[in-house]
């Protein structure tokens, strides 16, 4: 899996986990796998600090603390930063079906059945609306840039 622009690290259980290049610093702690969801994490203060999390962080430079990260691929692994999204809403939701979306800001949430159309506007993430269609969702979305 690993190419050009990606590093593999080596965590527990024989497993492997993928990153970005420009990312590639964390590869230097001791990453293992944790839970039954096989995610990368390191014990950090007695608690775990999850990978994805900390490459969510770098992405956004928000406090991302109470927020839901989904891996849109659904493979907990692939922690490229391609593979990473914030989701906006605050509650907590366990995705079933991921769907991939083209357009930045555009993101399928489960529960809603709908898109969701958001965006980060000086590190605070604003919701748009909830779309039939994702090409809705980006129509607003662009429209809201434009109103900016």
């Amino acid at each position: 899996m690993a190419d050009s622009d990606t590093v593999i690290i080596e965590l527990s259980r024989g497993m492997t986990t993928v990153i970005d290049k420009c990312d590639a610093d964390l590869a230097e702690f001791n990453w293992c796998v944790a839970g039954r969801a096989d995610t990368a994490a390191r014990k950090l203060d007695g608690k775990h600090e999850y990978l994805h999390r900390v490459i969510l962080a770098r992405m956004t430079s928000l406090n991302i603390k109470g927020k839901h990260a989904v891996h849109i691929n659904g493979d907990k692994r692939d922690n490229r930063r391609a593979n990473l999204r914030l989701f906006a809403r605050p509650d907590k939701v366990k995705t079933k079906k991921v769907h991939v979306c083209p357009y930045a800001g555009i993101y399928w949430v489960n529960f809603a059945r709908h898109w969701e159309a958001s965006i980060v506007v000086d590190s605070k993430i604003i919701y748009i609306g909830l779309y039939d269609t994702p090409e809705q969702a980006h129509a607003a979305r662009c429209e809201f840039i434009q109103q900016l």
